[in-house]
């Protein structure tokens, strides 16, 4: 769906003749924090944590696919650490600007690749003392700090390549704002691409709500469109698309105490 379909949706599920309206930016904030909320159910909320993951089920893979993301951040070696058994070298990678959470880390070390394995803050201590465990170049660890990750490994060899599979952060869904409507009669760009916010004609050809054209003329003959760069769809896979209007209702039928439609659509969200 386009931003256009997606609020259309809603509307469907709000029953906008009976219960209360909202302006735009409502449905942007309902829309926006529905999708942050989707995410973390699907890798797993920190506050309720399931033992389903981003790797456990392909159906989250397949709800989320849209956001992955891949790339091979530079590395900087910190201080080699020694205790009275092994030495460990901490090296540093950052986040990228858009990276919301954690997929796979993959080390490229003296020519052989292998994938880093997850470990905690207080596991680190034991970790490096450890006859079987501790971090070596073909069992390296990662622990996540306040701008990146630090992988442990062993103090010799070059730390080639290191490749950070993430789910970034999703782009902002937005329907536009009030006045970037064009009613009919209105001017248009000729060649830009227009989304029908209702029935409109353009150049003899009829649109429905939600269609996408192509203006071929200066002016819209009838109905209302607004301009398709001027909104953002939900940056998630078709597939989910119902699911999130669903839950943008639910919301905002919540916000006006329209308790029993809320409670109707709540029933029908997956």
């Amino acid at each position: 769906m386009n931003a256009v379909q997606s609020y259309n949706r809603v509307n469907f599920y709000n029953d906008v003749t009976r219960n209360a309206r909202f302006p735009f930016s409502d449905y942007n904030i309902a829309f926006n924090g529905e999708i942050i909320r989707f995410i973390d159910e699907m890798m797993g909320d920190p506050l309720g944590r399931t033992p389903e993951n981003f790797q456990a089920l392909q159906q989250i893979r397949d709800n989320l696919f849209t956001l992955i993301t891949e790339v091979t951040p530079s590395t900087t070696n910190g201080t080699i650490v020694t205790n009275r058994y092994y030495s460990a070298m901490p090296s540093h990678i950052n986040f990228p600007e858009d990276y919301y959470d954690f997929v796979l880390l993959m080390c490229k070390i003296d020519g052989y690749t292998t994938y880093a394995r997850p470990i905690t803050y207080n596991a680190i201590g034991p970790l490096l003392q450890d006859s079987f465990r501790h971090p070596t170049n073909d069992k390296p660890y990662y622990n996540e700090d306040s701008t990146g990750l630090t992988v442990w490994r062993g103090t010799s060899g070059t730390f080639q390549l290191a490749t950070l599979t993430y789910i970034k952060y999703p782009t902002a869904f937005s329907i536009g704002t009030e006045s970037d409507l064009i009613d009919g009669g209105g001017a248009l760009s000729i060649g830009s691409e227009y989304i029908a916010t209702e029935v409109s004609e353009e150049n003899l050809v009829t649109y429905q709500i939600g269609d996408v054209f192509t203006a071929s003329t200066g002016t819209l003959t009838s109905g209302q469109v607004i301009l398709q760069s001027n909104t953002s769809p939900i940056p998630l896979p078709n597939k989910v698309h119902e699911t999130i209007c669903k839950r943008v209702s639910d919301v905002m039928l919540g916000v006006t105490q329209a308790y029993n439609p809320s409670q109707f659509v709540k029933s029908i969200t997956s």
